[in-house]
């Protein structure tokens, strides 16, 4: 089970009706549907790609049209490269940038007049935990590069929106078990402090504290949920 669906599982059994975007896998939405109806929960599945702006201001309309106006606001999107920026193609730093970061600017911006006709909003972005140190024997730099610049937006955007009663904060995962590891997973594991992997459930219980109406004296900041990989 990966982030999103852990987070969306969370914030059903909290009480939140869920829109379950997806781009390509029908099958895996549907999956995660199934678990936040068997939370207590509901929601609709809806298919937009997020790194189009076009289709992220569809997707918000039909999403307020079925299930009202938005309150809440997970950006989860993000594809990862692993491999040194002399080696990383134009192509490769720009798709980190455009998944990970134009989807937050774009999801954002649409969300946002909804919130601030209602005087309450809660955006929660997903980054990463290696930001400020560089773990052992990993190259990543596209890929922390544009979760740096997602941090670097949750701020502006909690400054620039908290007069308006929306709060924007961030979860910054460690090694998450999202069953997509790879081969490589024994020699992740080496590098756990604690010994493990963070399981989603874990990433979830930030994200729903934060979605919570209770933590609106909280914004600008960030979560780290990483067992120590972050120190």
């Amino acid at each position: 089970m990966g982030i999103g669906r852990g987070c969306a599982i969370g914030l059903a059994a909290a009480g939140a009706r869920l829109a379950v975007n997806y781009r390509k896998s029908a099958a895996e939405a549907a999956e995660t549907l199934r678990r936040i109806e068997s939370a207590g929960g509901g929601g609709r599945l809806f298919q937009a790609d997020v790194t189009r702006p076009e289709e992220v201001r569809d997707l918000v309309a039909r999403v307020r049209r079925d299930l009202g106006p938005i309150a809440i606001l997970v950006n989860n999107v993000g594809e990862y490269v692993e491999k040194p920026l002399e080696t990383t193609s134009e192509a490769e730093f720009e798709r980190m940038f455009r998944s990970n970061v134009d989807t937050v600017f774009f999801c954002t911006r649409a969300v946002l007049p909804d919130m601030r006709r209602g005087r309450f909003g809660r955006i929660v972005n997903i980054t990463f935990s290696v930001l400020e140190t560089r773990p052992a024997g990993r190259v990543m730099g596209a890929y922390t590069a544009a979760k740096a610049a997602v941090l670097s937006l949750t701020r502006t955007y909690a400054a620039e929106e908290i007069k308006n009663g929306i709060t924007v904060n961030a979860v910054a995962p460690g090694v998450i078990d999202n069953e997509h590891l790879g081969d490589d997973a024994g020699d992740w594991m080496k590098e756990m402090p604690l010994g493990r992997f963070g399981r989603p459930a874990e990433i979830a219980r930030a994200v729903v504290f934060l979605a919570d109406p209770a933590s609106d004296y909280i914004t600008g900041g960030q979560i780290t949920v990483a067992g120590g990989y972050a120190l």
